[in-house]
């Protein structure tokens, strides 16, 4: 399936409003071919993922023991939710090509929004004081 640029964040945009808001933050939004968009967001999705390993890592070292071992627990049920969730969205696409690619998607984006939530316990006040450097270094999202 081919899609020009504009049809492609059309689609996007319809299938969540981040997800448009992601496409443009990375080079998938110049793709039209669809297995190398796929590919492309699977980078992405990969990359997002990876920053959330290292946060984790990060809060590790900051929080006090009890807590980091509670947000395990809420991570585990996070992931869980995730990964249903992100199941279930390109579920209205069964069949098409275009169903990985909003697998992926929803990954990328359910990702970096629980990179938003918890980069702040970085930061003195656990983000009470607002955005820290450390908590800075999450702004981004990955460029594939």
């Amino acid at each position: 399936m081919r899609c020009t640029p504009l049809a492609f964040l059309v689609l996007i945009a319809a299938t969540s409003p981040l997800q448009a808001q992601n496409v443009r933050r990375h080079e998938c939004a110049e793709i039209v071919e669809q297995y190398s968009l796929t590919m492309c967001f699977r980078r992405v999705a990969t990359g997002v993922d990876a920053r959330l390993d290292t946060l984790l890592a990060q809060l590790r070292i900051v929080l006090p023991s009890p807590a980091f071992d509670s947000l395990q627990v809420v991570q585990e049920q996070w992931r869980n939710y995730s990964r249903a969730h992100c199941v279930w969205e390109p579920s209205f696409y069964d069949g098409g090509t275009i169903a990985p690619m909003i697998e992926w998607g929803c990954i990328s984006n359910l990702t970096a929004e629980r990179i938003g939530q918890l980069k702040h316990f970085l930061c003195e006040g656990h983000g009470m004081t607002g955005p820290c450097r450390e908590s800075r270094r999450y702004d981004a999202l990955p460029r594939p």
